[in-house]
């Protein structure tokens, strides 16, 4: 291994002590996310609910996850292992506001582990009924989740607000959530 990232996981340890380990199912991946620090708790409670997992025995990829006090760092440290496919993502400020301005947190890196010829992870809405979809794409705040909840309405089923994990099998779309609002 890159003595970087060893040096990189040696400080997280000695600094933050032992993880949390989270399971996540990215239904074509699995990850472990080590989350050293407990701010992260509620953001991984309400933004990520439906992809946690109890326990995964075999897993893809590895996200490290800690809140950064060396006043000396930089406000984001997002760093990648090719090697081994673990992610380093370490955050001077986790209060929500700021969260907001960056996005949601992880996104860019489950953008990269979701990432195939067959799959991707997308940002948009989707609703259904008797298992056939609409999707809804668009950059932020421009009525996405107006959409799906007016949809709703009209007795459209909710399937993802958000970010979701799309699929092509065999000629068909299948769309699921990952971060919803």
């Amino acid at each position: 291994m890159d003595n970087r990232f060893e040096q990189i996981e040696a400080y997280i340890k000695n600094t933050y002590g032992e993880p949390k380990t989270v399971y996540l199912d990215l239904y074509a991946k699995k990850v472990r996310l080590l989350v050293f620090s407990s701010c992260f708790d509620e953001y991984i409670k309400t933004q990520i609910p439906y992809i946690i997992s109890s326990n995964i025995e075999k897993y893809d990829a590895t996200i490290y996850l800690w809140k950064e006090t060396d006043q000396n760092a930089p406000q984001i440290i997002n760093e990648y292992n090719s090697e081994t496919n673990t992610y380093y993502y370490g955050v001077a400020n986790t209060d929500y506001e700021e969260f907001i301005k960056q996005g949601h947190f992880l996104v860019q890196i489950f953008y990269k582990i979701l990432k195939t010829p067959t799959t991707s992870l997308v940002h948009g809405a989707v609703v259904g009924l008797n298992n056939e979809g609409i999707l809804f794409c668009a950059r932020g705040q421009r009525g996405k989740s107006t959409l799906t909840v007016l949809s709703m309405f009209k007795g459209m089923e909710y399937v993802s607000d958000d970010y979701l994990y799309l699929e092509s099998k065999e000629g068909i779309l299948t769309a699921s959530p990952i971060y919803s609002i």
